[in-house]
């Protein structure tokens, strides 16, 4: 366990340990729990960037966890054209193009809800993997949804 953590803090990710519990904490001060008897980290190091694979299906990269997106509806989907993994530093440059989209007339109303169900979906895969403190991107998420039209 105590190579798994290492590995995990090569990849920029900071630990926080209390009592047996140890914590995760990204760079936006968003943490997450691994049980690290289940999982095999791999790292890497290219061009300056240092990262690790985990065999859950996630990776680190500089400090953020990628994983999968969430689906958005009852049925699941994710949105199209999303990659296979994300991170909830997408959100901070999601919301920066809402608010350039806000500004701009005409209004494009689809790009307007992309970036939304983008966003939610982001979310969505963050609360599925159990990534915690999760207060700022979901405000972000309640002021894009005022601007949102309701899709038939």
């Amino acid at each position: 366990m105590k190579k798994e953590i290492e590995k995990l803090c090569f990849a920029g990710l900071k630990l926080h340990e209390e009592g047996k519990k140890s914590k995760f904490v990204q760079p936006d001060g968003s943490w997450f729990c691994l049980d690290l008897k289940r999982i095999k980290v791999e790292t890497w190091q290219n061009r300056g960037k240092k990262g690790a694979r985990i065999s859950n299906g996630c990776e680190v990269l500089d400090g953020w966890l990628l994983f999968p997106p969430g689906g958005v509806n009852k049925n699941n989907d994710i949105p199209e054209g999303i990659p296979k993994l994300v991170s909830l530093r997408d959100i901070a440059l999601l919301n920066k193009n809402f608010e350039k989209e806000l500004l701009t007339e005409p209004k494009n109303q689809g790009l307007i809800n992309a970036i939304y169900f983008t966003s939610k979906s982001i979310i969505q895969g963050a609360e599925n993997l159990g990534i915690k403190s999760l207060t700022k991107p979901k405000s972000i998420i309640d002021f894009m949804k005022m601007y949102t039209t309701k899709i038939i």
